[in-house]
């Protein structure tokens, strides 16, 4: 797919990124992709977090099985608290194991 995403790309350190539009046939596993409202996402991906408080999108996948209502999704528990986005910067604290 030639459609471009946006990936969050690390900026020399392990908490701050910066965004980078990339084709999405570009996007391998382990980026992390900042999804917008409204945007269409052709690959299965792991929601980690999300701009609600409580960690839930909602999903929208009449394109996949037909069906028009939004179905709730939540962020990991383990991640969903863990980002921030201040003045288009965004901020990520996850720990390797």
């Amino acid at each position: 797919n030639g459609k471009l995403c946006t990936i969050l790309k690390s900026a020399g350190d392990s908490i701050r990124y910066h965004e980078e539009k990339i084709p999405w046939h570009a996007v391998r596993v382990g980026d992390l992709v900042l999804v917008k409202q409204d945007e269409q996402i052709p690959a299965d991906l792991i929601l980690v977090d999300t701009s609600s408080p409580d960690g839930f999108c909602y999903v929208d996948t009449v394109n996949l099985d037909g069906e028009s209502n939004l179905k709730a999704r939540r962020a990991l528990t383990c991640t969903y608290s863990k980002t921030s986005m201040h003045e288009d910067k965004v901020s990520v604290a996850i720990e390797k194991l």
